[in-house]
């Protein structure tokens, strides 16, 4: 029954969400937004072979993120009055069919543009673009609201249709601005 109401919740979602109220397009040039999508992709992609978390943002890797970038998109973007910016990106998946992976978390700008704080909220299982559409905004609008994501971890939900991580053994490491191992 638990998983009835949540399927119901995240269906229910899709029909009221405010999707196209978070485009980053409604928000951002394009120039600005291929700036963010290019910071983005050294988080979304593992880093060139030799890249540590560091280095990973030095301009000799560009040719490595760009060849990935027809594989990466920044789907929702919000920034509050104070400035704090919550964002979408997804990044397709290794898959025999198109299935796509959602990230979501907060990131903040300095004045010249650059990216000064960077936190992923939640990362969803790879799902078709269209299960993932639903269930994506509904965590998108759970984070910005500062709800609990908990009862869509896998742990709660008990399967591989929700939230990936965190969960139980993962978390988000904002110093490399990676999953790690938990505790």
């Amino acid at each position: 029954m638990k998983k009835f109401v949540y399927s119901f919740l995240i269906l229910f979602s899709g029909f009221i969400g405010c999707t196209s109220t978070y485009a980053p397009e409604a928000h951002l040039s394009a120039e600005e937004k291929t700036q963010i999508e290019q910071i983005l992709m050294r988080y979304a992609f593992d880093g060139p072979k030799g890249a540590d978390s560091q280095s990973k943002f030095d301009s000799k890797y560009d040719s490595v993120y760009l060849r990935n970038a027809s594989h990466f998109k920044l789907t929702k973007w919000h920034r509050t009055r104070e400035g704090k910016v919550y964002f979408e990106w997804r990044r397709r998946a290794p898959s025999m069919i198109e299935k796509w992976v959602a990230t979501g978390g907060v990131l903040e700008l300095s004045p010249d543009g650059k990216l000064s704080f960077y936190q992923e909220v939640y990362r969803t299982w790879k799902l078709d673009p269209t299960r993932l559409d639903r269930r994506s905004d509904l965590f998108f609008d759970y984070m910005k609201a500062g709800k609990d994501l908990s009862p869509y971890y896998t742990s709660n939900i008990k399967d591989t249709e929700h939230i990936e991580f965190p969960n139980e053994t993962t978390e988000f490491d904002i110093s490399t601005g990676s999953w790690v191992k938990a505790g």
